[in-house]
């Protein structure tokens, strides 16, 4: 603007008119305010558009930080939310884990009364129609114990609480156990189990034998249910290696019912089986494939079907197990370089043989007649030599008119002289005088029998339990008995149980097994027999009064390590609970074994041979004493010197491995049925029953088997594939019974139980015989006992010392048939549980009424059963 008046001015004086000019120069000057104030204002009405603009922008800012809180107000409730139901659900799986525990202790409890006894009368004399009767009985029991265990596996699977063990073992020993177990079912179908295994298929391999065992018992089991006629095929090939491991291929082929595509999409799933009639026709839980299936993704492997309905199945598993580097340690047998002449026109039996024989390390000639195998042997001998051929195997059915000549000349030629001779033979049987120098086999027998014919090594021996039902047994006499013995003294056994049902049959399983044991209701009794006596193995329950299991075995433990003994004592955990962890917390604990109840026999007895290195004596010389209902207690021990530190090294890895088993003998002979005959060393106080706490792992699954000795050591580290470790929760020193939440009381109330159920008490009898007497006194003494406890109590009150009084209570009087006794103790025990028990003085007044009416009964009952005895006797007489 300046240079614009400038010029004007410049203009204006040129002109010489001074006046016009300035007044020019006042009007530009007037013109030029204006234009810049008409700029001014243009300029401040788009600053002011400006400012609208920026508060728009700032209203809708605002609107979208609201909407943002909003959103993430409505995040804050959802995750409260997710959060809420995780805590629901993480307490629903922890109630479902207490429930399972308590009901695997609750189920197996009883059955641990019901099986071993069971087995012991069955080696009685008794009528074809009873034997019949009682063999219904036991598989119905081992049925119910099948289905405990699968429910549990199943639980530990869901819980991610099941984990594999790697330890090394021999591939076809397993496969052909497994086959010798289910031989027995699939004879009684007239089915035919097979083996094939491809020679690629290293047989030393690392892995979980347990879990492995558990897949193709299933598998077959599965396979022998459902298939009517045919045959049964086990197959195992090599798929694949790489530097540390095999990828192998299983497959289980049946000839059975089939299974449509449409079932086979669900039938891994949890109790589903192929459709509602299977269910009823071959019954099960369902949970079988599913355990399967998830025990094989475990494996990091995977599983599948093959079907066609009509056509049979094939169930198949590949899994990865891992190269053995030298440490296995297998079977050595003469078997190398080995010729064996086979001799059958039998075009299946000769697939066979020419199968299996050089997979067991032999080589095989196979002929169809006897002509050709006379012409082979001639071929196969130097004059003045003995014969290429170890042994000759042949089919008796396919040489039924020429079999004497073949054994002909096998005897009268010397250069056969050592060759042996196996006859295989089907439904008819071979002639007396062809067997001599031969040995015969039924052509249905399981290979393993075949490969220890030929190895002239004894098959392993068939479970006791499939013969436990013979036609007829012949009673056991001292002979037989002094026969099995073993020269030296008997072994010691200390049997640590509250319990009294099942010390009762503790005992007669001990008894019958040949061993004697003195016996102990709580640990500290237990300590002080141990300190005063020298025993060779300790049966020690996880759960009693006055001092568990557990602390027992590490008091004990400590004792030792003060006291550095030469040898360390065996101890075996005896509980009913087969839970996640509690196998392991028994090792923990300090002790070497484990067995999970109900106990059968043949476990019992394979534990006992496992860490005794001698035999049991056969009617021992130690005098039988009966076991006192009452005594003064005794004192605790107290060890010598402080107790070492044991945490610093663990316990597992102390832990010694079980002594070498007894060269195999012939079967125990079954001693004549008699009272146990146990002998404390001190009278002990009568206890009530209690709950045991803690199971394998590897448990067993199924208990047809004994389980292999616990492999407590850790494997050695190798580049290999291990599937993702789960962690196993910590799990308390001192034995925390697990125990549901007391549940309301349902709207429509049952009848009320009787005061005594005779059926209890007849059933009682018959199992225990006299001792049924012995039982009910002993109820009627120590039940006192457990009443004032529960008085006691009350008055202060001290739920807890109710609870365990309450259910040890209700145990034993269920066992002796007083039922409304027992419930009474029931509800006391669930109140004090949940801490619902608003009057507990009123409640146990009602137990003591309650308490006089069985008293009543079950005097009652035993004055009739006396005097019908004394009746008895002298009508016998």
């Amino acid at each position: 603007m300046a240079g614009a008046c400038t010029l004007l001015a410049i203009g204006l004086g040129l002109s010489g008119n001074a006046h016009a000019s300035w007044g020019l120069v006042s009007a530009g000057l007037a013109l030029l305010a204006l234009v810049s104030a008409l700029a001014a204002l243009v300029s401040s009405g788009a600053l002011t558009r400006d400012l609208n603009e920026a508060n728009a922008r700032a209203a809708a800012a605002e609107d979208e930080c609201t909407l943002l809180q909003r959103d993430v107000n409505r995040h804050d409730q959802l995750e409260q939310q997710l959060l809420q139901a995780k805590r629901a659900a993480e307490s629903a799986a922890m109630a479902k884990g207490e429930f399972l525990a308590t009901m695997s202790h609750e189920i197996r409890t009883p059955l641990n009364g019901i099986i071993p006894m069971l087995d012991l009368i069955a080696r009685g004399n008794l009528a074809p129609d009873q034997r019949e009767m009682l063999r219904t009985a036991h598989e119905s029991s081992q049925q119910l114990l099948r289905i405990v265990d699968d429910i549990l596996d199943y639980s530990k699977l869901e819980a991610n609480r099941l984990e594999l063990e790697i330890t090394s073992f021999n591939l076809r020993e397993l496969l052909e156990a497994v086959l010798q177990l289910m031989q027995r079912p699939a004879e009684g179908k007239g089915l035919r189990l097979e083996l094939q295994i491809d020679p690629n298929v290293r047989l030393p391999v690392r892995g979980d034998p347990v879990r492995l065992r558990q897949v193709l018992t299933n598998l077959i089991g599965n396979a022998v249910k459902f298939t009517e006629r045919g045959g049964i095929q086990l197959g195992v090939r090599r798929l694949g290696e790489t530097a540390s491991q095999h990828m192998l291929r299983f497959e289980v082929r049946d000839t059975g019912i089939g299974i449509g595509h449409a079932q086979q999409q669900r039938l891994f799933r949890a109790f589903t089986q192929a459709d509602a009639s299977t269910t009823r026709l071959y019954g099960g839980t369902g949970l079988g494939l599913a355990i399967c299936k998830r025990i094989v993704d475990l494996m990091g492997g995977r599983i599948g079907v093959q079907s066609e309905p009509g056509q049979g199945s094939t169930f198949w598993f590949e899994i990865p197990l891992l190269k053995v580097i030298g440490d296995v340690q297998i079977r050595q047998t003469a078997s190398d370089a080995r010729r064996v002449l086979a001799i059958t026109p039998n075009l299946r039996l000769r697939q066979r043989i020419a199968l299996l024989l050089p997979n067991w390390g032999m080589t095989v000639s196979i002929v169809e007649t006897t002509q050709e195998a006379l012409e082979r042997l001639r071929q196969q001998t130097a004059p003045g030599q003995a014969s290429g051929f170890v042994a000759v195997v042949a089919d008796y059915d396919g040489l039924r008119h020429s079999a004497r000549a073949l054994h002909r000349a096998l005897l009268r030629t010397p250069a056969y002289a050592d060759v042996r001779l196996l006859w295989l033979y089907g439904e008819e049987e071979v002639p007396e005088e062809l067997r001599e120098g031969a040995s015969l086999l039924p052509r249905l027998a399981p290979d393993a029998d075949l490969r220890g014919a030929l190895l002239e090594t004894p098959a392993p021996a068939p479970e006791p339990a499939r013969n436990l039902f013979p036609e007829e047994e012949a009673p056991a006499t001292p002979a037989t008995q002094a026969e099995t013995a073993h020269a030296g003294p008997p072994p010691r056994l200390l049997l640590v149980e509250d319990n009294p049902v099942n010390l009762l049959v503790a005992q007669k399983l001990l008894s019958v097994l040949g061993y004697e044991c003195d016996t102990a209701t709580n640990g500290e009794v237990a300590l002080s027999h141990m300190a005063s006596g020298s025993y060779d193995l300790v049966l020690m329950d996880c759960q009693m009064p006055v001092l568990d299991g557990y602390s027992a075995t590490r008091r004990w433990r400590e004792h030792e390590a003060g006291q550095a003994p030469e040898k360390r004592l065996p101890i075996v955990a005896m509980t009913a609970n087969a839970m996640a962890g509690d196998r392991q917390r028994c090792l923990d604990a300090g002790m070497d074994d484990y067995l999970s109840k109900p106990v059968a026999r043949d476990q019992l007895d394979a534990i006992l041979r496992r860490w005794l290195r001698t035999a049991p004596a056969r009617g021992g010389a130690r005098a039988a004493a009966p076991i006192p209902a009452q005594a003064a207690p005794v004192a605790p021990v107290t060890p010598a010197v402080p107790a070492a530190p044991v945490a610093a090294t663990p316990t597992a890895a102390a832990t010694p491995s079980p002594p070498a088993a007894p060269a195999p003998g012939p079967a125990p002979a079954a001693p004549a049925a008699a009272p146990a005959t146990v002998q404390p060393r001190e009278p002990v106080p009568a206890t009530p029953a209690a709950q045991a706490t803690p199971k394998p792992a590897s448990a067993p699954v199924a208990n047809a088997a004994p389980p292999p000795a616990p492999e407590l050591a850790m494997a050695p580290d190798m580049p290999i594939f291990v599937p993702p470790p789960v962690g196993t929760p910590v799990e308390p020193a001192a034995p925390a019974p697990v125990e549901p939440r007391a549940d309301e009381a349902p709207s429509a109330l049952p009848p009320p139980p009787p005061v005594l159920e005779p059926e209890m008490l007849d059933e009682l009898r018959e199992i225990a015989g006299d001792e049924a007497l012995s039982i009910v006194n002993l109820f009627l003494e120590d039940a006192p006992r457990l009443i004032r406890l529960m008085e006691q109590a009350s008055a202060i009150p001290d739920l807890e010392v109710m609870r365990e009084a309450a259910h040890a209570l209700k145990s034993s009087s269920a066992n002796v048939g007083a039922l409304a006794l027992s419930a009474a103790a029931k509800r006391i025990e669930l109140g004090a549980r949940a801490h619902a028990l608003e009057r507990p003085a009123v409640a146990v007044a009602l137990l003591i009424a309650e308490f006089a009416r069985a008293r009543v009964a079950l005097q009652g009952w035993l004055s009739t059963t006396a005097s019908a005895a004394q009746s008895s006797s002298l009508l016998s007489r």
